[in-house]
């Protein structure tokens, strides 16, 4: 069994939610991409 965790971090308070999930999102995919380099 494996999991797989994205990453997304703003300081910008006006980011929205949905934009933050989608760098989340991206962020997954490239880590099961490279596992070795996340």
């Amino acid at each position: 069994l494996k999991a797989s965790v994205g990453i997304a971090v703003t300081q910008d308070p006006t980011t929205e939610p949905k934009e933050l999930l989608h760098l989340a999102d991206q962020d997954m995919y490239a880590r099961k991409k490279n596992p070795r380099n996340a």
